[in-house]
C-alpha cells in the first residue's frame, strides 16, 4: 500500500510495528498479503502523525466523496453566523441572473401582491384560522 510506505518514510516493518504498538506478526502478514485492516491503518496513522481518514481512503474503506462530505459538514457546523451569511450572499450573487430570469421567482411577482401565511393565529383571542399545523 503506497500510503503506508509514504507515511512511514521507508521504516522497516519491525520499526513500524513497534512504533504503532502492533504485533510484528500481524503487520508482516498483512504486509505480505498487501491487505491491511482498518485497525492497522489507523494505528499506523496515529503513530506517525498522519490522517487516519486519508489512510482509510487509501485502503478503500471510505471514498473521497465521504471525506468531502465530512469536511463540508464540519465546515458548516464550525462556521460563524457571519461566515454563513457571507456564503449565502456569495451564492445568491452567483445565481442572480438565474433567479431574476426565472418567471416563478418571488423577484418577478407583480408589485402589490401580498403573500399570506397558510394560517394565522390571533394570540389575544386564542383563535387559529387556516390549516397550518403550527397554529392549529
Amino acid at each position: 500500500m503506497e500510503w503506508l510506505r509514504k507515511v512511514t518514510n521507508g521504516d522497516t516493518k519491525n520499526a513500524i510495528a513497534v512504533r504503532s504498538d502492533l504485533p510484528t506478526s500481524t503487520l508482516n502478514r498483512q504486509w505480505n498479503d498487501e491487505k491491511f485492516s482498518a485497525d492497522v491503518v489507523i494505528s499506523v496513522a496515529h503513530a506517525y502523525g498522519a490522517s487516519p481518514i486519508e489512510g482509510l481512503s487509501a485502503l478503500g474503506v471510505i471514498t473521497r466523496d465521504d471525506i468531502e462530505r465530512l469536511r463540508s459538514d464540519d465546515a458548516l457546523k464550525d462556521a460563524t453566523d457571519d461566515q454563513l451569511l457571507q456564503e449565502l450572499a456569495r451564492r445568491l450573487a452567483d445565481q442572480h441572473d438565474v433567479i431574476v430570469d426565472d418567471p416563478a421567482s418571488a423577484w418577478n411577482m407583480p408589485v402589490g401582491v401580498r403573500l399570506e401565511p397558510a394560517a394565522s393565529h390571533d394570540k389575544r383571542k386564542g383563535q387559529a384560522k387556516g390549516v397550518d399545523e403550527e397554529y392549529a
